[in-house]
């Protein structure tokens, strides 16, 4: 197959790409070399083994290290995305597909830089490293590796207890986070200056790494976007995984009455088709394969609340943020003559039962005045758009804010940064912020030469990967909470300002957050009266 990334980069940087070999301590890995300048140039290593092919007995397994390889192992095409329901158009994919992607921009004299790791979404189901290209990220300064991890059933089926733990999906990643320590100084990187970050669920699994006991040592900064430890649909009980377990193995005739030890072997020798299918349907009742609160492995041995609480990645400098109109684009869909007012109210008390089960009626009715109730004489569009708030305000703002919150109430804590991406796209046929729209931003693709990107794109692409890639470089765990004022004004991603803009650290009084858009602005308290009516339902009627 050959590789997308190099033609890009051969596009772009209008070079010819050349062989380059680097020793690792697994064996040599032969990768891509384009000339940048006179004395500096970008190596590419793609689809590098991190961990043994997840096949076999190895299938819903604890993540083992990749063996050594004999000779020159050719790195110059992506690996097999891992299996997922939906396929990536022009990608094979494959269970042995735990590799990761290497974008390394430098010199000859190079110093060891920051790594940054990016953890893809997809909601646990989807998606791959292979979806963003490193190559502008990388000529910032920094050392950029995306990664594959295991997938829905294959990487998140849990019976809650011994037999099949979870979490399969992090260990992964955890894997790659060692490769990374072992190896990437043979890549110009610091192995110990290492940022993780991702996006949806790849945000919420950066965001349970960032406090997990197993990554001590491992991470020194998070970069979370839409997604967090502690929102409703990133985790899971021991029990409700294993209800999920047994629906999934009575779809493909596993037995479930002769003990979960029974029940995993059974679907460990399933055929792989059969096991997605199974997957699909298990999910369109209604549940998913997440990750699990278990201590087998002790990936998340305790509830992502409590790890906080407990000053689990408190020494970890992060910046959290969710877009605009994260949940838009599903509303969109339904905004049509026959969404009325009671289909708006029906399916904000569906919501208030799910959020809030010791009060769903009661949730239910504030919920609905402050969502709804407000729009006078309402179009079908703002019914549908006050929902989709209220969605947006459940499953990513307000646990974005709630996790922060959870964190600088520690006083001992590296400073924690918010953002709010706002800005809507010249060349965007939309008139919202959607979810995953940040992307495109974070890596550059305004700069990748395609004719539908504008100056002002370009000037905000230009700013968030500044940022993302200075809260790499600068960010500092001895910056904590009790070191100054609270309403001192601190520079980690803004060491000398971007765009006139210093970003201010995130304190219970000023509640800063930084506002992406055409000229961004320091803002603080972020949709407060909404943050403030869920925070206080969550208290008297939260599970």
């Amino acid at each position: 197959m050959h590789s997308v990334v190099a033609m890009l980069i051969v596009g772009v940087l209008g070079a010819a790409a050349e062989d380059v070999v680097v020793t690792t301590t697994l064996g040599r890995l032969r990768g891509s070399r384009v000339s940048t300048g006179p004395s500096t140039y970008l190596d590419t290593f793609l689809g590098v083994p991190f961990a043994k092919p997840p096949v076999g007995s190895l299938r819903f397994a604890r993540t083992q290290p990749a063996e050594p390889w004999v000779g020159t192992r050719d790195a110059k095409n992506f690996g097999p995305a891992c299996p997922q329901q939906q396929q990536l158009p022009r990608f094979t994919t494959s269970e042995d597909c735990l590799t990761l992607n290497i974008y390394t921009h430098c010199s000859a004299d190079c110093q060891a830089v920051p790594v940054m790791m990016w953890v893809h979404g997809g909601g646990f189901t989807q998606g791959s490293g292979m979806e963003v290209n490193g190559t502008e990220l990388a000529m910032r300064g920094v050392v950029v590796v995306t990664v594959n991890y295991r997938l829905d059933i294959l990487g998140f089926l849990s019976t809650g207890d011994d037999s099949c733990p979870g979490n399969y999906g992090l260990l992964d990643v955890i894997q790659a986070l060692k490769w990374i320590k072992e190896n990437i100084a043979s890549f110009h990187g610091n192995p110990d200056d290492v940022t993780i970050f991702g996006e949806s669920a790849g945000g919420a699994l950066t965001s349970q790494l960032r406090i997990s006991p197993l990554t001590k040592g491992l991470i020194k900064k998070a970069i979370m976007e839409s997604g967090v430890s502690v929102t409703p649909w990133g985790k899971s009980s021991p029990a409700i995984s294993l209800s999920r377990s047994q629906a999934l193995a009575t779809k493909v005739g596993c037995p479930t009455d002769n003990g979960t030890a029974a029940l995993v072997s059974c679907l460990k020798d399933q055929p792989l088709d059969t096991l997605m299918a199974a997957a699909a349907a298990v999910r369109a009742s209604g549940n998913f394969f997440g990750p699990v609160v278990e201590t087998q492995f002790g990936v998340l041995p305790k509830p992502p609340e409590q790890l906080i609480q407990e000053g689990s990645g408190a020494d970890i400098v992060s910046i959290r943020g969710t877009n605009r109109d994260e949940m838009a684009m599903e509303f969109k869909l339904r905004a049509n003559p026959q969404y009325n007012l009671q289909t708006a109210e029906t399916e904000v008390m569906s919501s208030a039962a799910t959020n809030f089960p010791r009060g769903p009626q009661e949730a239910g009715r504030a919920l609905f005045k402050e969502y709804v109730q407000t729009i006078e004489n309402p179009t079908s569009q703002q019914l549908a758009t006050g929902v989709s708030q209220l969605q947006s305000d459940l499953a990513f703002n307000y646990p974005t804010i709630h996790e922060t919150r959870l964190v600088v109430s520690n006083q001992s804590a590296a400073r924690q940064y918010v953002y709010q991406f706002s800005f809507l796209s010249p060349s965007s046929t939309m008139s919202e912020v959607p979810h995953a729209a940040e992307i495109p931003f974070v890596f550059g693709e305004p700069f990748g030469g395609q004719s539908k990107w504008t100056d002002a794109d370009r000037r905000v692409s230009n700013d968030v990967m500044t940022m993302w890639t200075n809260l790499a470089k600068y960010g500092k765990e001895e910056d904590k909470y009790g070191a100054d004022d609270m309403s001192s004004v601190s520079r980690d991603p803004t060491p000398q300002g971007v765009s006139n803009i210093t970003w201010g650290a995130y304190y219970e009084a000023t509640q800063f957050y930084l506002r992406f858009q055409e000229t961004p602005s320091l803002d603080n308290h972020l949709n407060q009266q909404r943050m403030d009516l869920l925070k206080s339902l969550y208290e008297r009627f939260g599970a």
